[in-house]
């Protein structure tokens, strides 16, 4: 198996054609909210999959997710928030009432070459909302992790930060 590539929108829509619908909403979820596979699987769950809510002040939606994989926590502290800000992201709701299906990996390999995996949209995450002016704190969280360590750990782009950070 060994670790995925990342997978882009702009890879994800240049191969959404090699794609069933549910396999591309379900792959379109993991690039733009940086969903984990198992928490792309269980969205559809009534009890734990998503919550969404609106500020009405200012009208920014947010989707919660259910984090499954902290068993450690207790499950009303299990959820994060990502607010759906850009104008990709607010495609997912009426994406969220449709059927999804995560793709095998026959099918990522046929469309994307033998390196994308599942995890693929969540590795390309970082640099999807780095890229769009967020911060690494609110990526961090939005990832689902306890610290920006975490975060930092697995981010390959580091040298990008030092940029940013220059700038």
């Amino acid at each position: 198996r060994g670790p995925s590539d990342r997978l882009t929108p702009e890879m994800l829509e240049s191969k959404r054609a090699l794609l069933s619908e549910e396999n591309y909403r379900w792959l379109y979820l993991t690039v733009w909210l940086g969903l984990r596979p198992m928490e792309a699987d269980k969205i559809s769950d009534p009890k734990f999959g998503y919550k969404l809510e609106t500020d009405g002040k200012r009208k920014v939606a947010f989707v919660h997710i259910y984090q499954s994989k902290l068993k450690s926590v207790a499950e009303e502290k299990r959820w994060k928030f990502i607010p759906l800000i850009f104008e990709e992201q607010r495609r997912i709701p009426e994406m969220l009432v449709m059927p999804l299906k995560r793709p095998n990996n026959k099918t990522l390999r046929k469309a994307f070459g033998p390196l994308v995996r599942g995890y693929a949209g969540r590795k390309n995450f970082t640099d999807l909302m780095l890229d769009k002016g967020r911060k690494i704190e609110e990526i961090s969280s939005w990832l689902g992790h306890s610290t920006i360590d975490t975060t930092w750990k697995f981010y390959k782009g580091k040298d990008k930060l030092t940029l940013l950070d220059k700038a």
